[in-house]
């Protein structure tokens, strides 16, 4: 009889640590999929998020029709926060300020066919991205936002780290970078989806009416077109009438770094009717202790403009030597093309450009140099060896 009750409990004791490990196993899988906000509203589904988001998951953000909301300070206490903006619609800035700040350790990710809308009178970039946040744009459009503060970037402004998989970056603008800024530090990796239609307009030497970059951009894809880069001698904040609109497409600046692997920068424009412009489509910085560095390792840059005043120059690519330390240029793939005043680029002053070969560590192997003065109607270069030679040097 003892022995059978010694069975009895022995298996009972086995079938509850069963279910016990079952419930447990089903528990730690569902610990490890996405979480779905609470809430019928936008603003209802992030208030719940700031009171129960879990560190290391994932956290899905359902949108459906259009909503109007203030800025949104994305900010956990430390936990690593990923959050999912799912559905379609519009989601419009309610005030001025950022719709979404992203703090450190937060990931944004833009995965619907959903529109961040901003102000006409903002003093901010509608997506802010801080040190340390994530914003990832898989599709849905970041557009409508003019930044008249001191901060560049009229559609994001990186920090910390961003990227761009598909959807557009459109019609925005700010003094400089109108539609992204990537400050130093920063890196922005741009797969796909297009940066189109944005302005900046310069009150100070800096330029970008798609792109501004002080930190490190890496180009894999997509394209940079129809945007803008314009001086006004008169307009506001401006006082040094004698400025150069630089950069319709990519302004490289003196800490910046930008490396075109592949993609399109087409169709845009520098432009001041007084001055003159420079680099309609990437134009690289000069400065006191290094300059912009720009390595074309393929794409295409094309049917780009520097349009206006008498300084107007480089309408593919300008590289800039007024400083001590000018820009550099190195292509090793790639063609740059079509641009007007037979200056599709341009090298002057102290500036650098070469071209040849980079290895797998990413170390340029120069084969040649493209003279200081060289003025090129098209350069292709494939495998780092030239197949257009430059047309005649500045006079």
């Amino acid at each position: 009889m003892k022995k059978t009750m010694i069975l009895a409990v022995t298996a009972l004791v086995a079938v509850l640590m069963f279910v016990a490990c079952d419930m447990s196993g089903n528990q730690n899988e569902e610990e490890t999929g996405d979480i779905t906000a609470e809430g019928s509203t936008l603003q209802a589904q992030l208030d719940w998020l700031r009171g129960n988001a879990q560190s290391g998951r994932q956290h899905i953000v359902n949108i459906g029709t259009g909503e109007s909301i203030a800025p949104q300070s994305l900010v956990f206490g430390g936990r690593t926060v990923t959050i999912i903006l799912r559905g379609s619609g519009e989601i419009s800035l309610a005030e001025n300020g950022s719709l979404f700040s992203v703090g450190s350790g937060v990931t944004l990710r833009l995965d619907g066919n959903i529109t961040l809308r901003g102000r006409d009178q903002n003093n901010a970039p509608l997506v802010l991205v801080e040190q340390g946040g994530t914003f990832v744009m898989e599709e849905g459009v970041v557009t409508g936002n003019i930044n008249t503060g001191s901060l560049g970037g009229g559609g994001v402004r990186v920090n910390g780290n961003f990227t761009m998989n598909g959807g557009s970056v459109y019609d925005n603008r700010s003094a400089y970078g109108g539609g992204v800024s990537v400050v130093y530090g920063a890196i922005f990796a741009m797969h796909g989806g297009e940066i189109i239609g944005n302005t900046a307009t310069i009150v100070d030497w800096t330029g970008g009416g798609g792109v501004n970059v002080a930190g490190t951009f890496n180009m894999h894809g997509g394209s940079i077109s129809g945007n803008t880069s314009v001086f006004i001698a008169n307009a506001p904040g401006v006082t040094n009438p004698n400025i150069q609109a630089r950069a319709g497409g990519v302004f490289v600046g003196n800490t910046g770094t930008f490396t075109m692997h592949s993609g399109e920068i087409y169709s845009n424009t520098a432009s001041s009717a007084t001055t003159g412009a420079g680099g309609g489509g990437v134009f690289i910085d000069c400065g006191n202790a290094r300059g912009g560095v720009f390595n074309m390792r393929g794409g295409s840059i094309h049917d780009n403009i520097s349009s206006g005043g008498p300084w107007s120059q480089g309408g593919g690519v300008s590289v800039n030597g007024y400083h001590d330390y000018g820009g550099t240029f190195r292509i090793s793939g790639g063609i740059v093309s079509g641009s007007n005043r037979h200056m599709t680029v341009l090298v002057y002053g102290t500036a650098v450009a070469e071209y040849g070969t980079f290895n797998a560590a990413g170390v340029f192997n120069r084969t040649g140099e493209l003279p200081t003065g060289s003025i090129f109607d098209t350069l292709e270069v494939v495998n780092g060896v030239m197949v257009e030679q430059p047309m005649a040097a500045i006079r």
